[in-house]
């Protein structure tokens, strides 16, 4: 009787066992599907993402050529303005606003240079000290090194200088040796006036200057 009940509950234990093996696997199966469904989910979700880049690239690039064209027909448009206003101003704007990067930027520095077509020597600095010449400062774009021009040194951040008053042109330096001629040469600088500093020359304690220059 006993060995019949031991033998009855061996028999539900190994059923329940198989049962819970049965479950189990269909479980593993069925978490299996769903991984597979997932991969593939995610495969198609990734595939998707790549055309959106893909597209997204391909926007970025006709927009960038779109305003690499509007950017040319701007430089042209804006060198053209200058050049029929054909005034220091006109450039100088052009410069400020493209620099370097301007396609016609050195053709604005070349005819920058046309405003400044002769050549003197004036005093920047007292030998006290009080100084005739302040620097021009609007200049954002321009060279910070002269660029040679028809062996002529362009414009650069550093070379415009304003008078403070009128001052006469000479044909040297008064005070250095070196120079046997300091008359005038019947030239002013007025107030205000910007000119093109191509060197500067010590004399004593005094600073003097050659300088190109225009009519005021």
């Amino acid at each position: 009787m006993k060995f019949r009940i031991l033998s009855g509950l061996l028999v539900i234990t190994i059923i329940v066992l198989f049962s819970l093996v049965v479950k189990k696997s269909y479980d593993l199966k069925e978490s299996q599907l769903n991984l597979l469904k997932s991969n593939e989910d995610l495969e198609l979700l990734n595939e998707d993402l790549t055309k959106q880049r893909d597209t997204i690239a391909a926007l970025n690039e006709v927009i960038e050529e779109q305003l690499a064209t509007l950017k040319r027909a701007t430089d042209s448009i804006s060198f053209d303005v200058a050049r029929k206003s054909n005034s220091f101003k006109s450039y100088r704007n052009y410069i400020n606003t493209f620099g370097d990067k301007g396609e016609y930027y050195i053709k604005a520095l070349t005819n920058l240079n046309s405003f400044f077509p002769k050549k003197g020597y004036v005093q920047l600095k007292e030998s006290d000290g009080r100084a005739l010449y302040t620097k021009f400062k609007d200049t954002m774009g321009f060279p910070k090194k002269a660029v040679i021009i028809l062996n002529e040194p362009s414009i650069t951040s550093g070379n415009l200088y304003i008078s403070k008053e009128a001052r006469n042109v000479r044909r040297g330096v008064i005070g250095n040796p070196e120079f046997s001629n300091t008359s005038r040469n019947g030239d002013v600088i007025w107030e205000d006036q910007l000119v093109k500093v191509l060197e500067i020359i010590e004399s004593g304690s005094s600073k003097w200057a050659h300088i190109a220059y225009g009519n005021r």
